[in-house]
């Protein structure tokens, strides 16, 4: 008797393991969102000089998943908008705000949000504002969704700016 139970214990272990490594598997296929290494070259690129006399460089990318592109009505893929400060002393600020967006039929979403910015030398990051879900234009227009991030920077002599980036991607895949 104890036999038998011990067979038929270990045969449910051994299907519900089955189970459950094939229920992980077609999860991981159809829902693993794989963040890229590298976002390859600029879709949009500008620059200015701020009020303080900086070089201010803004580049946004897109990596599509799948065979999406910018025109298609919908798809998915990483967009993410880059500034970089570049300060009078040399000293180089880069921040960013990225997600994986989905957009099609009328609506538009963002998973995957992520924002930081880089170490520099001097300057302490205060008032630290993450954001990111969806929104409407006028409360009834067209449908988007963003990842935003914004933070204060002050300077060892206690001189302090206010910087922000976002991302804002409508529900036709395109940056707004």
């Amino acid at each position: 008797m104890k036999k038998a139970i011990r067979k038929v214990l270990l045969l449910m272990l051994t299907i519900s393991i089955m189970l459950g490594a094939l229920k992980t598997s077609a999860y991981a296929s159809t829902y693993k969102i794989v963040h890229p290494d590298d976002f390859g070259e600029p879709i949009s690129e500008s620059s200015y000089i701020d009020d303080e006399g900086n070089l201010v460089e803004e580049k946004i990318y897109f990596i599509p998943t799948g065979n999406c592109s910018l025109r298609d009505a919908s798809g998915e893929g990483w967009y993410k908008n880059e500034k970089k400060h570049t300060f009078s002393a040399g000293h180089v600020m880069v921040y960013y705000a990225e997600g994986y967006f989905t957009w099609g039929n009328g609506n538009v979403s963002v998973t995957n949000p992520y924002a930081t910015v880089n170490s520099v030398p001097g300057i302490t990051y205060s008032n630290i504002s993450f954001d990111y879900g969806q929104g409407q234009y006028l409360g009834f227009l067209n449908n988007y969704a963003y990842v935003s991030y914004s933070f204060t920077a002050t300077t060892y002599a206690g001189l302090s700016h206010d910087y922000s980036v976002r991302i804002r991607v409508s529900q036709s895949g395109n940056v707004i």
